[in-house]
Formats: C-alpha cells, structure tokens, sequence
C-alpha cells in the first residue's frame, strides 16, 4: 500500500512538472483574489490571488498561487457560458465551508470541477448556496 501511495504521489509530480509548460502556452484562465479559505479536492487553499490555467483539450486544471504553490485538478469542459460578461470563479457554499465549483470565462470554454468525497459529505446538510468571484483574464 505504501509502494502504491509512493508511485501514484510520484506519478502526480511527474505530470505537473511535464505539464506546466503546457499550461503557459496554450488555454485559458484567470486571475482572482479570492477573499476566504477554501476546499478543493482534501486540500484547504487559504485566502489570497490565485492564477487558474486550463489546456485546451485536457481535463486538468492547474491552480497557482501567489507563492507559486500549484495544485492540480480535474476539470471539466462545459460550453462558453450564455450571458456572461465578466470572468468568474463560482463556489458551492456548506454553511462557512467553501468548495471551488467553476471556473467561467466570456467567450472561452468553461470549466466545473467535480464534487470531491470531503464535499459529498457536506452536501447531505442540505443545497448549498453558490457565491461567485469576479476574475481577470490572464
């Protein structure tokens, strides 16, 4: 089990050092304060100015902050949103807890990131309510 932890860890590292130079290049994204803590995946990412990158035609989305820590996440592309004239990073709101949802951009593919296991055990308390951050283009 310890062998398999070691492997999957190391295979994630690999693929972000592979794909950081992807991310750069080519897709869309945002910058965005982000006044409060949140969850994203069974991380908890603090307050602060975020960078969030997507390739175009992958399903990883890359999340960097103003230290330059990077996390990745599965993204999932959705149509370019209807009515929407300024960039947003949208959350699912549990109460106090804050779990990143989407990532939209005018006129650019859109993004949702899936619920995680730690957000599933949130949503049996009931519909959460969503807040959305307006963004910059990169």
């Amino acid at each position: 089990m310890k062998t398999y932890r070691t492997l999957l860890l190391t295979a994630v590292a690999c693929t972000a050092w592979l794909t950081a130079p992807m991310f750069a290049q080519t897709g869309a994204g945002v910058r965005v304060d982000i006044p409060f803590a949140f969850h994203l995946g069974q991380q908890t990412l603090p307050a602060g100015s975020y960078n969030l990158l997507a390739s175009s035609g992958s399903a990883v989305m890359l999340i960097r902050n103003a230290d330059g820590q990077t996390t990745l996440t599965l993204a999932m592309h959705n149509p370019p949103p209807a009515n929407c004239s300024a960039a947003s990073v949208v959350f699912r709101v549990y109460g106090a807890t804050r779990f990143l949802s989407a990532v939209k951009i005018p006129n650019a593919t859109s993004y949702s990131v899936p619920k995680s296991p730690a957000e599933r055990e949130f949503s049996d308390w009931g519909i959460p309510t969503e807040v959305a951050v307006l963004a910059r283009g990169r």
